[in-house]
């Protein structure tokens, strides 16, 4: 596969509206977590691919490369029922996931479901504003309009937001949790295993 950095660039009104108009721990009919991942996440990925395994990498490359992210990462889902099940869907579409550091930042309010995965090498996870700071400092000129203008992100940046689907592959616990625990998770409720995703 050869990479158009220009084509990866063109897609920064999606990265954008994926930011501004997906909002924190709402549900949303999986039409439109599989538009973001057919038009904007999947070809990243693909791309990230395609770069890992190339033999003559650049040093723009290896900038687009520190765009994928390894690591524990977390979702926040609402309580599925007063069963205190997880209940979980998994798809392969790409979804909001933070790093450690964002949690504390988010607008948790009762109790939620706390999900914990862990993204390896091989789930190409995505970390938001990394990529998004690769396109403004390489192809600015790929912003559309005043309507796009990064700043309007600025609040979104502390949330840490890393994108990856939901794949129980890599999920390795659930919490039910409320705001006191978010930082200190590990003392919070556990969901049994067998409780963790919905029943197909």
């Amino acid at each position: 596969m050869c990479v158009d950095y220009n084509e990866l660039a063109k897609k920064y009104s999606l990265i954008y509206d994926w930011l501004a108009t997906i909002s924190f721990g709402e549900k949303y009919n999986k039409s439109v977590f599989k538009r973001y991942t057919d038009e904007l996440w999947f070809p990243i990925k693909q791309m990230l691919q395609a770069i890992r395994y190339k033999q003559d990498q650049t040093a723009l490359d290896q900038q687009f490369l520190n765009c994928q992210y390894i690591g524990e990462i977390y979702r926040v889902h609402n309580l599925s029922s007063k069963k205190r099940l997880g209940n979980v869907d998994v798809h392969d579409y790409y979804q909001s996931w933070s790093r450690a550091d964002g949690l504390e930042h988010l607008p948790i309010h009762g109790e939620k479901l706390l999900i914990i995965a862990n993204a390896d090498e091989a789930a190409f996870a995505i970390d938001t504003f990394k990529l998004l700071c690769f396109i403004l400092r390489n192809f600015d000129r790929y912003i559309p309009n005043e309507r796009y203008n990064p700043r309007y992100l600025c609040r979104y940046e502390e949330e840490g937001e890393i994108v990856m689907p939901m794949c129980s592959r890599l999920i390795k616990d659930m919490r039910i949790i409320s705001y006191k625990d978010i930082v200190s998770f590990t003392s919070a409720e556990q969901v049994p295993k067998e409780n963790w995703f919905r029943k197909r």
